[in-house]
C-alpha cells in the first residue's frame, strides 16, 4: 500500500487500541507487556481484555492524554517500540498485531501465531493414531512443543497464557474413561463375537487355575515353607481371590468389555494406574504361561518311564524345551480360529481333568497316614505359612482371565458373576483337598518338588496311579496355558483400543477374534518357554497379580465414593483420609509382622493395628456414604469386602522375597518409561480425536434439527453392548 494509506491505517489502529488498552500506541502497550514482570502482565492483560468486551467508541475519541510527552519524543518512542515488536511478531506496527488479536476468533488467533513444527506435529498425530511411532519422534515432538510454548509466552506475556506442560501432563495421568468411551472404542475396532455362557466361563477359570497351582507350586511350597499347614496357606490365598472375585463381578457386569482389570482401574483411578495394572498383568500372564508350560516335559517323561529331564537338553547354558515352544503356538492357532470352539475344547479337557483330580483325592485318602499330617503341622513356623500363602496365590491366576472375556459373553449380567465366583469356589475346595492328600501320603520333607503327586503314589506303592496323575497334569497344564493366552490377548486388545499401545494390536479379524494380540502373546510365551524355566520369577508374578488386585479393590471404593461434580469437597476429603489411614495401618501391620520387632510384644502390636484397621473400615461405612451404586450387580457388604481385600493383599505382598521386589522395581521403571515416551502422548491424541468426533457429531445433529429433520428421519446409532446409565455417567 502507499505511504499515506499505511499511515492512515496505523492511525486508525492506534485509535482503536487506545480505546481498549489506555495506551496511545499499540506498540507501547505490547512493549510494556514484553518488559513487565509476570504478575503485572497478568493484571494489565486482564484489565485490558475486560475493556475489550465493551463496544468500541466512535472514531476520533481518544481519551488517553499525552501531555507528559513531547511530540518528537513520543514519535521516537513509537518507532523504537515498532521496531522491537516487529522483531518478535512479524507485524510492522504493534497496533496492527494487537488489533488482530482483539478482533479475531480464538481458533484463528491460535493459527495466526507462528507455529514452528506444525508439519512434524501433524505427521506425529497420524503416526500415533496408526501406531507406527518411534521413540526418537516422540522426543523430538516434545522438544518442539516445549520450545514453541516458551517462545510464545515470551512474545505475548500472559495475554493468552494456558497451563504449562507440567500441569497438563499431570492431569493426563489421572484422565478417566467411562462405559460410553469404552463402548465407542470397541465399536471402532470391531467387537468380539458374544458366544460364551457361564458354563464356558467356569471351564475357563477352573482350567487356568488348576493347571497353574496343583502341578507347579504345591510341592515346592509344602516342602520348603508350610508342610501339612499348606491347607491353611491355600485357604488364605483362596480367601484373597474370593474377595477380589466379588469386586471383579461388580466391575465386569457394569463394564462388559474386553480388558478386565485395565478397564476397571481406567474408569476409576485414571490412566496411569490402569497402565501399571495392565503392564503387570501382561508380564504375569506371559511368565506364568512359560512357567506352566515348562512343567509339561517332566510329567510327559514320567508318563513314558523316563527321567524328568529326558525331553530337554542343554545348549549354551540354556535348557531347551521344545514342548514349551510348540504347544503355545498350537493354542494360539486354536484361539485365532474362534473363541467358542476353543472354549468348548477347553471345557471337555477341563471335565476330564476334574475327573482325574477326583480320582487322586479319593485314592490318596485311601493311602493317608494321619501321623504325616499331625506330627509337625507347621514345621517352619506360622510366618512361613503366610509366606507360602503368598506364593500359593500364583495358583489362583486365572479367575481374572474370566473377566477379560466379558465382551464375548452372551448374557454378561447373569453369567459373569456365576463364572467368576463359581470357578474360584471350585478351585479353592480342590486345592485344599489336594494339599491335604499330598501331605497325608508323604512326609513333607520327602515331597518331590518337580512331580509331587506322581512321586507320592510311587511312595505309597501305587505306581500304576502315576500314569493317571501324569495324564491329569498334562491336561491341566494345557488348559492353563490356553486360558492364559486368551486372557492376556484380551487385555492387550483393550490397551490398543485406548492407544496405550499401538492400535494395530487391537485388530479384530473376520472370525471376530483379536488375532494380532493373540499371536503376540502366544509367540512371546513360546519363545520364553523355549529357553528358560523361570524358577526364580514366581515371586515376581505373584507381586504383579497381588498389586493389581490391590488396585482393583481401591478402585472399587473410590468409584463408589467419588463422582465428578456430585461428590462434595467434604466427601472427597473424608474418603481420601479414610483410604490413606487404612492403607497405612495395613502396611504397618504387615511390616511389623515380617520384621518381628518387639519380641513377644510383636503380637500385641499386630493385634492393635488389626483392630485399628477394623475400626477405620467401620468409620468408612458410616462417614463415607456411596454416591454411586451399580444397577445390575453390587458387591456385598460394602466397604468391608473391599477393605478386607486391600488388607489381605497388602499382607500377602509383604511376605514375598526381596529379589522379587528388586526385579519388580526394574520392570516398573521400564513400563513407566514406555508410558511417558509413548502411551501418554498417544492416548492424548486418541482422546483429542474422540472429542473432535463428538463435536462434529453434535454439530451434525444441530444442522439436521435446524434443517427441519425429525427424529424419525434420523436413524439411531446401533449400540450392540448394553451399558447401564450409571456406568455411562461415571
Amino acid at each position: 500500500m502507499s505511504s499515506d494509506s499505511a499511515d492512515a491505517s496505523s492511525d486508525r489502529a492506534n485509535n482503536r487500541v487506545a480505546a481498549y488498552t489506555g495506551f496511545s500506541h499499540g506498540s507501547e502497550y505490547l512493549e510494556a507487556l514484553l518488559h513487565t514482570p509476570s504478575n503485572l502482565k497478568n493484571s494489565l492483560t486482564d484489565a485490558s481484555f475486560a475493556t475489550a468486551q465493551q463496544p468500541p467508541p466512535p472514531p476520533g475519541r481518544v481519551t488517553t492524554p499525552r501531555s507528559h510527552m513531547s511530540s518528537d519524543s513520543a514519535d521516537a518512542s513509537s518507532d523504537r517500540a515498532n521496531n522491537r515488536v516487529a522483531a518478535y511478531t512479524g507485524f510492522s506496527h504493534g497496533s496492527e498485531y494487537l488489533e488482530a488479536l482483539l478482533h479475531t476468533p480464538s481458533n484463528l488467533k491460535n493459527r495466526s501465531r507462528p507455529r514452528r513444527g506444525d508439519a512434524v506435529r501433524r505427521v506425529w498425530n497420524i503416526w500415533l493414531e496408526r501406531g507406527a511411532v518411534a521413540m526418537l519422534a516422540t522426543l523430538s515432538v516434545w522438544a518442539l512443543r516445549l520450545r514453541r510454548h516458551s517462545a510464545a509466552r515470551c512474545r505475548l506475556g500472559c495475554a493468552w497464557s494456558r497451563p504449562g506442560p507440567t500441569q497438563v501432563e499431570v492431569r493426563k495421568l489421572f484422565r478417566r474413561s467411562n462405559a460410553a468411551d469404552l463402548n465407542e472404542d470397541a465399536g471402532k475396532h470391531n467387537r468380539l463375537l458374544p458366544s460364551l455362557t457361564y458354563i464356558d466361563l467356569i471351564g475357563l477359570g477352573v482350567g487356568m487355575m488348576l493347571g497353574a497351582g496343583v502341578f507347579v507350586t504345591t510341592g515346592a511350597v509344602a516342602a520348603n515353607h508350610t508342610g501339612p499347614s499348606i491347607v491353611i496357606g491355600f485357604f488364605v490365598a483362596g480367601l484373597s481371590a474370593f474377595l477380589s472375585s466379588f469386586i471383579y463381578s461388580e466391575f465386569t457386569v457394569d463394564l462388559p468389555f474386553a480388558g478386565g482389570a485395565y478397564n476397571f482401574v481406567l474408569c476409576s483411578l485414571g490412566e496411569f494406574c490402569a497402565w501399571v495394572s495392565v503392564s503387570n498383568l501382561l508380564l504375569a500372564y506371559v511368565l506364568a504361561n512359560a512357567a506352566i508350560m515348562r512343567a509339561f516335559a517332566p510329567y510327559f517323561a514320567s508318563l513314558c518311564n523316563q527321567p524328568t529331564d529326558y525331553f530337554t537338553y542343554q545348549w549354551n547354558g540354556y535348557t531347551i524345551d521344545w514342548f514349551a515352544f510348540a504347544f503355545p503356538l498350537l493354542m494360539t492357532v486354536m484361539l485365532v480360529r474362534g473363541t467358542k470352539s476353543s472354549a468348548t475344547v477347553n471345557l471337555i479337557i477341563t471335565c476330564t481333568h476334574l475327573t482325574i483330580m477326583s480320582f487322586i483325592i479319593i485314592a490318596g485318602f485311601t493311602q493317608a497316614k494321619s501321623e504325616n499330617f499331625t506330627t509337625n503341622f507347621a514345621p517352619f513356623g506360622w510366618r512361613e505359612v503366610f509366606n507360602g500363602a503368598a506364593q500359593l496365590f500364583f495358583s489362583f491366576i486365572g479367575f481374572d482371565a474370566v473377566a477379560t472375556t466379558a465382551e464375548e459373553v452372551i448374557n454378561p449380567h447373569r453369567d459373569l458373576p456365576r463364572g467368576i465366583l463359581g470357578s474360584v469356589t471350585i478351585v479353592t475346595i480342590i486345592y485344599i483337598l489336594m494339599g491335604a492328600v499330598l501331605c497325608l501320603m508323604v512326609p513333607f520333607n520327602m515331597i518331590d518338588t518337580a512331580v509331587p503327586f506322581t512321586a507320592a503314589f510311587d511312595f505309597v506303592g501305587m505306581s500304576w496311579a502315576k500314569y493317571i496323575v501324569a495324564i491329569g497334569a498334562l491336561l491341566g497344564i494345557l488348559t492353563g496355558v490356553f486360558v492364559g493366552i486368551l486372557g492376556a490377548s484380551r487385555m492387550l486388545t483393550s490397551s490398543g483400543r485406548e492407544n496405550m499401545l499401538p492400535p494395530f494390536v487391537s485388530f479384530v479379524g473376520k472370525r471376530q477374534t483379536p488375532w494380532v494380540a493373540t499371536v503376540i502373546i502366544g509367540g512371546i510365551s513360546a519363545i520364553i518357554g523355549l529357553f528358560t524355566s523361570l524358577d526364580g520369577l514366581i515371586d515376581l508374578v505373584s507381586i504383579g497379580i497381588l498389586l493389581v488386585f490391590w488396585l482393583v479393590a481401591l478402585a472399587s471404593i473410590w468409584r463408589r465414593n467419588y463422582v465428578a461434580g456430585v461428590t462434595s469437597t467434604q466427601g472427597v476429603v473424608s474418603s481420601v483420609v479414610h483410604l490413606v489411614v487404612f492403607c497405612a495401618l495395613s502396611l504397618t501391620f504387615s511390616v511389623t509382622w515380617v520384621l518381628e520387632t518387639g519380641g513377644e510384644l510383636n503380637y500385641i502390636y499386630n493385634a492393635v493395628f488389626f483392630v485399628a484397621c477394623i475400626l477405620v473400615a467401620i468409620s468408612m461405612f458410616f462417614c463415607c456414604k456411596p454416591v454411586f451404586t451399580p444397577e445390575k450387580y453390587v458387591c456385598p457388604a460394602f466397604p468391608f469386602v473391599a477393605c478386607a481385600s486391600l488388607f489381605l493383599n497388602t499382607f500377602l505382598l509383604s511376605q514375598l522375597s526381596e529379589s522379587g521386589y528388586i526385579t519388580f522395581g526394574y520392570w516398573t521403571v521400564f513400563v513407566v518409561g514406555v508410558y511417558l515416551l509413548y502411551s501418554m502422548p498417544a492416548s492424548w491424541v486418541h482422546h483429542r480425536l474422540r472429542e473432535k468426533w463428538h463435536a462434529q457429531a453434535i454439530g451434525q445433529e444441530k444442522m439436521e434439527v435446524g434443517s427441519g429433520a425429525t427424529s424419525a428421519e434420523v436413524p439411531d446409532k446401533e449400540i450392540p453392548v448394553e451399558v447401564s446409565a450409571s456406568a455411562t455417567a461415571q
